[in-house]
């Protein structure tokens, strides 16, 4: 794995943090994710569990942290091919907030519809973008008064089962 391409994963994900954090209006959809009984997780990943001050997840073999932080992390493949961030920012947010930044983020990067999902126990309003090349699907939401944000990036990364159980594996603390 080349340097370059993990940095460029990295500033490209960090463009659409930051750009998550303006604010302004748009319009909304309802979505739901369903929980099943038997999850993806537990029949799909073999990893290391990573846990840091508001969560744990676990990192599959093939995966690789590019950078964390007490309150995040960004994972990657070892070929850069998909990627998932998983932020706790900022406290006493409110779901105004949350929504007003994703809609400012379909404007500023021309993403799909705003829509609500529920999963891990949290509501969040999720879009999808294309930064650059990049297939990105961001989910903010709200958690005790503090800021999750959820980005899932790679081809066709909606359909991908690891990248579900990835997701399913969160538990915050």
């Amino acid at each position: 794995m080349s340097g370059m391409k993990k940095w460029c994963f990295v500033i490209i994900v960090a463009v659409v943090i930051v750009s998550m954090l303006n604010v302004t209006g748009c319009e909304e959809a309802k979505e739901t994710i369903a929980e099943s009984n038997a999850t993806v997780a537990e029949s799909i990943l073999k990893g290391e569990v990573y846990e840091n001050s508001k969560f744990s997840i676990t990192v599959p073999a093939g995966w690789i942290k590019s950078y964390e932080t007490e309150s995040s992390v960004w994972l990657n493949t070892e070929d850069e091919v998909f990627g998932i961030v998983v932020e706790i920012s900022r406290n006493n947010v409110t779901e105004a907030d949350i929504k007003a930044e994703v809609e400012e983020l379909i404007k500023s990067k021309n993403g799909t519809p705003l829509k609500e999902a529920t999963m891990l126990g949290i509501k969040f309003f999720t879009t999808s973008v294309i930064d650059g090349t990049l297939d990105q699907t961001a989910y903010i939401g709200v958690r005790n008064g503090e800021r999750v944000s959820i980005i899932l990036a790679g081809k066709d990364h909606k359909n991908n089962n690891e990248m579900k159980a990835i997701l399913e594996s969160i538990k915050f603390k």
